[in-house]
């Protein structure tokens, strides 16, 4: 409107500015610097319409009366994955001294950048305002810019199996449509019944591919979900429904030295927490320790042994006839033995000692002073020797699987 005299007929935007000063005359600029709404959010979105995330907007200022689009942006922002960003502030900057109406910018123009194609868009003040005339103050405005460009797309071509158990292996082969940038990575994850998202392989690639990973422990049966995700564009294949059965806990023959007594449990399966050991006249350092020495006095008794392990109110047994296994066991004539360590009450040191084995490597452990290592030359904290409450240190060695211990 540059010469309202003779007028007779207004746009909206015009009609609705006047209306806003009822039946006073405009004094100030208010009427121009208030009517906004609540916010300010531009959106980009792909040829069908789909939000696109991580496209790079720049915002070129025109300043009122330049008649001129500012090469420098104000604001330079990366669009979420619901495809849009909200100002933290009005851009058009109202009630600025100094500019045509207190207005620090009339116009903008919106430069999108994604995957290399550019688009533009303006973001007009009085476009702005009389979205605010028609609906209201609490109205969020969008400034749509829509790229020709088709989202890419990821689809699951394979999965190994839908029935799993705790541990099994899964693989998922999955192929894509479209471009992915450089720097993309996909995630091979699942959601489980309390929408808790797993992620089992990623992987830095543009195409399509197989991804693998172990399948989590749970105490229950789970229906989860698999799907694959990309970093970039934020695309996302459909979720496959799986089922995941927990493994029951089972304990296996242990390994049991006849010549020192050593034995050491062996399970399998359970949902991956700790098992505590039951097993009259074996001694170890903890209930969930894995290591333990029969005593004397039951080796010489040469009677089966009930080795029972708990996780979780399971319960697995394994009787172990400990006289056939020594008998039909071949033992080792020259097995590993742990003899007295040296120990320095001034300076802590202390010095694993060993003799026999098999000459390779013998790996040594005692909880409180380090755990399982090459190097027998260790250091005892000055404070635990004092401690009021201090147990003995049980030390450990194995060797090629087999393991004793010294109290």
């Amino acid at each position: 409107m540059n010469y309202p005299y003779g007028n007779i007929a207004w746009d909206g935007y015009t009609t609705n500015l006047l209306h806003s000063t009822a039946d006073g005359s405009i004094v100030g600029e208010q009427s121009i610097t208030r009517p906004f709404p609540n916010s300010i959010v531009p959106m980009a979105l792909d040829l069908q319409s789909e939000p696109l995330e991580g496209d790079l907007i720049e915002v070129h200022p025109v300043i009122g009366f330049s008649y001129a689009v500012n090469p420098t942006p104000i604001i330079r922002y990366t669009t979420a994955p619901s495809g849009g960003y909200v100002f933290g502030t009005n851009p058009f900057q109202p009630s600025t001294s100094g500019y045509p109406w207190n207005m620090g910018y009339s116009n903008f123009l919106e430069k999108a950048n994604y995957n290399s194609v550019v688009a533009y868009i303006w973001l007009l003040l009085y476009e702005v305002q009389h979205a605010h005339f028609r609906n209201g103050a609490n109205f969020v405005y969008s400034a749509v810019v829509q790229f020709s460009a088709k989202t890419p797309v990821i689809q699951i071509t394979r999965l190994n199996t839908s029935d799993f158990k705790a541990n099994d292996q899964i693989a998922v082969s999955f192929m894509v449509e479209g471009t992915f940038k450089q720097g993309n990575t996909f995630s091979f994850q699942l959601i489980d019944e309390q929408n808790n998202t797993l992620t089992l392989q990623t992987i830095a690639r543009t195409e399509g591919a197989m991804l693998t990973g172990l399948m989590h422990m749970f105490l229950t049966i789970q229906r989860a979900r698999a799907y694959i995700v990309s970093s970039v564009s934020r695309a996302q294949s459909s979720k496959y429904g799986i089922i995941i059965r927990p493994t029951p806990l089972g304990i296996n023959v242990p390994t049991f030295n006849c010549l020192t007594g050593t034995i050491t449990f062996n399970i399998t399966g359970g949902d991956g927490s700790p098992v505590t050991f039951t097993a009259s006249g074996i001694t170890s350092p903890a209930p969930t320790s894995i290591v333990g020495i029969v005593e004397a006095e039951l080796r010489a008794e040469s009677k089966p042994i009930l080795i029972q392990a708990i996780q979780h109110g399971q319960t697995a047994s394994y009787l172990f006839d400990l006289p056939a296994f020594c008998t039909t066991t071949n033992q080792p004539t020259n097995s590993l033995s742990l003899l007295n360590p040296a120990y320095d009450c001034t300076t802590g040191t202390i010095r694993f000692n060993t003799i026999g084995g098999d000459n390779s490597p013998i790996q040594l452990m005692a909880a409180g002073i380090t755990g399982w290592t090459t190097n027998p030359n260790r250091f005892v904290y000055k404070e635990s020797p004092m401690a009021s409450d201090v147990q003995p240190f049980m030390l450990l060695a194995r060797q090629n699987g087999e393991t004793l211990n010294w109290v």
